[in-house]
C-alpha cells in the first residue's frame, strides 16, 4: 500500500533555490518538500497554492494530489495540509456566500414582481389619498357622533323647559279672591285685618308666579342655546362633510387617466422579464458554485486521505479510492446551497377591466366598505365614473 512513511524522504526547502532562480515564485520558508519521483507535483501544488483563492484550479489541484500519491510521492509535514485545508476552508465559506447572495438577489426580483397590482400601478399614490380620505371620515364621524349626543341633551333641556312652562301657563290666570269676602268675614274683623289678609293671600300667589315665570324663562333660555350650539356644530359638520367629499373627489379623480389597465400590464411584463433573467442568471451562478463546492468537498476527502496515511490509520491508495468513489454530486453534500426558486404561475397576470374603476361594486367595496357612523360615500363625479 502507499503510505507516507514508505515513499518520502525530507529535504529542507532551499535545495529548490535553483528552481527560484529559474524563474519560479519564491516557495514559503517553513515548508519542507520530499525530491523524489513526484518532485514536479510537488512544485506544482506549490505554484498552485500561491494563487489568490479565487483563481485557484481546483480540477489540477485535484489532479496533481492524486498523480502525487500514485507516484509515489507526498508532503510529509502537516503544515503542507494544514495550509491547503484552510485555504479550501475559506474558500468553501466564500461559496456559501454567493449562495446568500443569489438568493437575496432572486428573492428581491420576485418581491419586486410581486409588487405590480392592479390598483397600485393604475393609480400611483392612490393608498396616501385613500387614507387622507379615510381619515377625514373618521373626523366626520365623531362630530356627527357629538353632535347626536349634544342633540339628546338639547332635547333634555327643551323637555325641562316645557314643564316649567306649563307650570307656569297654568297659574298664570287672574286669581280669584278666595275667601276673602266681606261677606265672609268674621264681625270683629277690622278694614285693616281684611286687607292684611288679603294682602298676604296675593303676595303668596305673585311670588309664586315669578319664581314659575323665572323658571320657564330660565330654562327655556338654556334650551335655545342648546340647540343653537347644536345648530353651529351641525354647520361644522356640513362643512367637514363637505371637506371629505372633496377628498373622495380627489381619490376618484387620481383613479383615473389610466383606467384602461396599462401601467398594470406594462409593470407585469417588465418586472416578470426582469425576474425571469434574473432567475436564469442565478441558476448559472449555482450551477458555478456547485461545482466549485464539489470540487472543494473532493480535495478534502483527498486531504483527509492523506492524514490517515500520516497517521497510520487508512493506507493513502484506499483512501484515495474512497474519494474518487463517493457521489460529492447528492443532495446530502449540498443541501445547504440550493436555490429556492419562485413558480411564475403563482403570480399569473390578475384581470383588470373598466368595472374596477371609481363608483363600481369592487371599488366601492375596496375603499368605501365599512364607512364610519354617520357618514357615507358621496356620489361619484369623476368624469371616469362607471355604473356597474
Amino acid at each position: 500500500s502507499i503510505s507516507a512513511e514508505n515513499l518520502w524522504v525530507s529535504r529542507p526547502v532551499q535545495r529548490l533555490g535553483r528552481c527560484e532562480q529559474a524563474g519560479m515564485k519564491a516557495l514559503p520558508s517553513f515548508w519542507w518538500i520530499t525530491l523524489s519521483v513526484s518532485a514536479r507535483k510537488t512544485l506544482e501544488l506549490v505554484t498552485l497554492l500561491q494563487e489568490a483563492p479565487g483563481n485557484i484550479d481546483l480540477d489540477a489541484l485535484e489532479s496533481s494530489l492524486v498523480s502525487m500519491a500514485r507516484e509515489g510521492g507526498t508532503p510529509s509535514l502537516h503544515p503542507f495540509i494544514s495550509q491547503v485545508e484552510k485555504l479550501t476552508s475559506g474558500m468553501k465559506e466564500g461559496v456559501m456566500k454567493q449562495s446568500k447572495s443569489s438568493q437575496k438577489e432572486l428573492d428581491a426580483s420576485w418581491q419586486d414582481f410581486l409588487s405590480c397590482t392592479v390598483e397600485q400601478q393604475k393609480m400611483p399614490g392612490l393608498q396616501a389619498a385613500s387614507l387622507v380620505h379615510r381619515t377625514c371620515r373618521t373626523e366626520e364621524s365623531q362630530m356627527y357622533k357629538d353632535l347626536m349626543s349634544l342633540l339628546e341633551i338639547c332635547h333634555i333641556k327643551n323637555s325641562t323647559a316645557d314643564a316649567y312652562c306649563d307650570a307656569f301657563t297654568a297659574m298664570d290666570q287672574f286669581p280669584s279672591a278666595g275667601n276673602c269676602k266681606w261677606q265672609n268675614a268674621a264681625p270683629q274683623t277690622s278694614a285693616l285685618r281684611y286687607m292684611k289678609l288679603l294682602r298676604d293671600g296675593f303676595l303668596e300667589k305673585h311670588n309664586a308666579w315669578l319664581q314659575n315665570k323665572s323658571l320657564c324663562d330660565g330654562h327655556t333660555n338654556h334650551s335655545d342655546l342648546c340647540f343653537a350650539d347644536w345648530r353651529s356644530k351641525q354647520l361644522q359638520l356640513e362643512q367637514k362633510r363637505a371637506e371629505c367629499d372633496r377628498y373622495q373627489g380627489q381619490l376618484e379623480i387620481l383613479a383615473c387617466g389610466s383606467h384602461d389597465c396599462s401601467d398594470y400590464t406594462n409593470c407585469y411584463s417588465t418586472r416578470r422579464s426582469s425576474w425571469e433573467s434574473t432567475n436564469a442568471t442565478v441558476a448559472m451562478q449555482e450551477a458555478s458554485f456547485l461545482a466549485e463546492y464539489r470540487g472543494l468537498l473532493r480535495i478534502e476527502c483527498l486531504l483527509s486521505a492523506f492524514r490517515s496515511s500520516l497517521n497510520y490509520t487508512t493506507p493513502l491508495s484506499q483512501g484515495i479510492d474512497e474519494c474518487r468513489r463517493t457521489d460529492f454530486k447528492k443532495s446530502s453534500y449540498l443541501q445547504p446551497l440550493y436555490i429556492n426558486y419562485f413558480d411564475g404561475s403563482q403570480n399569473s397576470m390578475k384581470a383588470c377591466f373598466p368595472g374596477t374603476g371609481p363608483s363600481s361594486q369592487a371599488w366601492s367595496e375596496k375603499y368605501y366598505a365599512h364607512m364610519p357612523m354617520g357618514t357615507k360615500a358621496a356620489v361619484c363625479t369623476a368624469d371616469c365614473c362607471t355604473t356597474g
